[in-house]
């Protein structure tokens, strides 16, 4: 189909085509969108791939899609975002593949990393990210597309605090704590620091993506290793030559529209 990527890394069937690969992913090649959490993929009902979400979870139906590129300004696949009637922002990064090589995020690869920062625009510092550990990317088979949701209520703010799932046991005390856990400020070593709210219709929010993943040597016979990392994500998203980009919130204060 037009308009968006495929990969011939995956195995198509219980008797694939020889010289398709058996790599399999968590998300099941942008397919499997598993407690909601794997890869969302918003677009019109009927519409075939890459498309595996109602179009109506988005408010205003509005999704925007970019670039998903590295700093050299190389494109390995597409970048999603929107927001959902539950005030919820959600970014996609889906990535491109081609025959013999797939980008995959590995939790299990210790120089792979994905990060996420969020704020009000233009009211920041900096774009040091406060979101960088992601319980539903810690499994054993790697990603070809993720999904990051961020409560546009609850933002940790990335002044004084990072985002720590629950449990955490590996920081300073205290441990445990689930939520925006403060870094600096009044607060220094909270479990609940003061968050944002930045959910209000026509809210420009200033976002920044950076996934490292790795380029594997996918072969019939599996994922194969990795021939090197790449950082991607929302690069010259604004002409800046960095990793920031502006998304302004839709009005989600109108009922969700029924789903076809």
């Amino acid at each position: 189909l037009s308009d968006h990527a495929s990969s011939l890394t995956c195995a198509g069937s219980a008797t694939p085509v020889a010289g398709w690969s058996t790599c399999q992913t968590t998300d099941q090649y942008w397919s499997n969108t598993s407690n909601g959490l794997n890869c969302l993929l918003p677009g019109p009902r009927g519409g075939g791939q890459p498309w595996n979400t109602p179009l109506q979870v988005a408010c205003q139906n509005e999704v925007v899609r970019t670039a998903l590129s590295d700093p050299s300004g190389v494109i390995y696949g597409t970048m999603y975002t929107y927001t959902d009637y539950s005030r919820t922002f959600h970014v996609t990064a889906a990535f491109d593949g081609e025959a013999g090589s797939q980008l995959l995020y590995s939790y299990l690869d210790g120089s792979h990393s994905v990060s996420l920062f969020v704020d009000s625009w233009p009211n920041f510092n900096s774009v040091t990210p406060q979101y960088s550990i992601w319980s539903q990317l810690q499994t054993s088979a790697p990603f070809s597309c993720l999904t990051l949701s961020i409560p546009l209520g609850t933002v940790c703010d990335p002044e004084t605090s990072i985002y720590l799932p629950n449990p955490v046991t590996t920081l300073p005390p205290p441990q445990g704590n689930y939520g925006c856990y403060c870094t600096n400020g009044p607060n220094q070593g909270a479990a609940f620091c003061p968050t944002i709210n930045l959910e209000a219709a026509g809210e420009l929010v200033a976002f920044s993506l950076q996934i490292t993943a790795g380029r594997y040597a996918v072969s019939s016979a599996g994922c194969g290793a990795s021939t090197g990392t790449v950082t991607v994500g929302n690069w010259n998203m604004l002409g800046t030559n960095s990793f920031l980009g502006i998304y302004a919130v839709p009005d989600c204060a109108s009922q969700r529209p029924p789903v076809p």
